[in-house]
């Protein structure tokens, strides 16, 4: 499911952003955010 807005896309990308930033050069960073419904 894609973000609500353009605003909580930037907002998401911003925060992988800083985490990128913490983890240091020459480090891969990555999430995944599954929000299908669950199959029966």
């Amino acid at each position: 499911m894609p973000p609500e807005s353009v605003d909580a896309l930037v907002g998401i990308a911003d925060q992988l952003m800083f985490v990128a930033k913490q983890n240091g050069k020459n480090a891969v960073n990555h999430e995944t955010r599954n929000e299908a419904p669950a199959l029966p």
